[in-house]
């Protein structure tokens, strides 16, 4: 069984899309190998991605996509690496909804604390 499952990852292209959810909050492809991202902060933040992982940015500018090749030896433990590398550059916030996030994955809503009157 684990045989298997060797056999079917190699070869196979992962995919995670992703956001930047902000006014303003934008990403660019600087380069072959660097990401650049406005998010918010003094300054810009470039984030240079590892061997065998690419990104395609929409023309949007606000949502891209991470993919892997088939030549690295464990693509989903790379490219979950740098999805939590890019996430931390700036978390959602859970008051606004601000921040770099995964499409599709669920984040909890804050509860809220003011109680209505009766």
């Amino acid at each position: 069984m684990m045989v298997k499952n060797v056999t079917n990852e190699v070869g196979a292209v992962h995919r995670v899309p992703m956001m930047v959810v902000g006014v303003g909050y934008r990403v660019r492809r600087e380069s072959a190998k660097v990401l650049t991202f406005d998010v918010g902060l003094s300054h810009l933040v470039r984030y240079r991605r590892p061997e065998g992982v690419d990104a395609k940015v929409d023309s949007t500018n606000t949502s891209f996509e991470l993919v892997t090749s088939s030549s690295l030896a464990n693509p989903k433990v790379v490219l979950g690496d740098v999805v939590h590398k890019i996430c931390k550059l700036r978390p959602r916030s859970p008051y606004t909804g601000n921040g770099i996030v995964v499409v599709g994955k669920k984040y909890p809503a804050l509860k809220s604390t003011k109680v209505a009157k009766k």
